[in-house]
């Protein structure tokens, strides 16, 4: 996949070349998140998937020993958009209970974390240490702006 840096006032734009690049997607977060922040990811889910994965991971650690602040999986078979997080490899309880699921097989999507509200999720790890995004599995992305 080839990714080029946007400069986007005082945050990062990613902006993908060409449309509809295939994951994993990975980067470095420059400063900190908080909650003025924004983190945006524009993408489509094929209609073959299944699921994918969107890791907001505190100081580039991934892995059996990773620390991920915010795990985000939406699982579309089982109808559910899993929230956890990894604390030195060791997950947390998930958070699965939502009214409607966001995501649909066939269909573009764009996810605002502090913009319009899909759930609460209540930091396990601060925000203020997560610097990585990864993105992985099912699906497709044409804009990543934090």
């Amino acid at each position: 996949m080839t990714a080029s840096p946007v400069p986007w006032g005082r945050s990062v734009a990613w902006k993908i070349l060409g449309s509809f690049q295939v994951v994993p997607f990975q980067a470095a977060i420059p400063g900190t998140i908080s909650r003025a922040r924004k983190i945006t990811i524009v993408g489509n889910v094929p209609f073959h998937a299944n699921r994918w994965v969107s890791d907001a991971a505190w100081r580039g650690t991934w892995g059996m020993t990773g620390n991920i602040a915010l795990h985000i999986n939406p699982r579309l078979r089982e109808r559910a958009l899993v929230r956890n997080t990894q604390m030195q490899g060791i997950w947390g309880s998930e958070e699965r209970h939502l009214s409607t699921l966001p995501f649909m097989p066939g269909q573009a999507f764009q996810i605002s974390v502090n913009g319009l509200r899909v759930f609460d999720y209540v930091h396990r790890i601060p925000a203020n240490q997560v610097d990585q995004l990864q993105i992985a599995g099912d699906v497709t992305l044409s804009y990543v702006q934090y």
